[in-house]
């Protein structure tokens, strides 16, 4: 709902006695419009849960642990898979709100601290080709607070913001390299 594109999961495991949960095999696709390939793909995500927090109204998130998420990122004139992904994103949020507002006792989370480590971008530009990108590992901090967390669909969108602006500036970066290198040739 969050994202607007298809969203699959290859596994889930929770243990809730030890407050830990791993997700294998995530994969969003791509934007319509846009190739068939994943937009965002990542191996593994751990989360790690303060099992004290699920007898509160707002369980608490200790870490969400992203490693080797790998981004498609599709650059066409001036239309790219990121901000149709982000403008997607605004839309379903907008409808998520109101949806929202109409069930009573959701889930409210906190997240102390989600880590992204060993990113890549791969760069497709119908005007520079294909290139790879490594995406520099971030840290996002303090989504939510133990007192006004976060409803599951907030907290998504807060993270994938995260990232898609992070791979939009990298992109941004590459592609005025990329444009810089050119006008040099000439």
């Amino acid at each position: 709902q969050v994202t607007g594109s298809k969203v699959q999961v290859g596994d889930l495991q929770i243990s809730l006695t030890e407050g830990v949960g791993l997700v294998s095999d995530l994969t969003v696709a791509n934007p319509k419009g846009f190739s068939g390939g994943n937009l965002f793909a990542v191996g593994s995500i751990m989360v790690d849960i303060d099992i004290r927090s699920l007898v509160n109204s707002v369980y608490v998130i200790e870490l969400i642990s992203i490693d080797g998420a790998r981004v498609l990122a599709e650059q066409e004139g001036r239309n790219s898979n990121i901000q149709a992904l982000l403008d997607g994103m605004t839309t379903g949020a907008e409808a998520n709100d109101a949806s929202s507002e109409k069930v009573g006792g959701e889930i409210l989370l906190a997240v102390k601290e989600v880590s992204f480590t060993n990113g890549s971008v791969q760069l497709k530009s119908d005007v520079f080709g294909e290139t790879s990108i490594t995406l520099p590992d971030f840290t996002v901090r303090d989504l939510g607070t133990s007192t006004d967390g976060m409803t599951p669909e907030q907290l998504g969108e807060a993270i994938a913001m995260q990232l898609a602006f992070q791979v939009k500036d990298e992109v941004v970066k590459e592609l005025r390299e990329l444009a810089k290198e050119a006008a040099l040739d000439k």
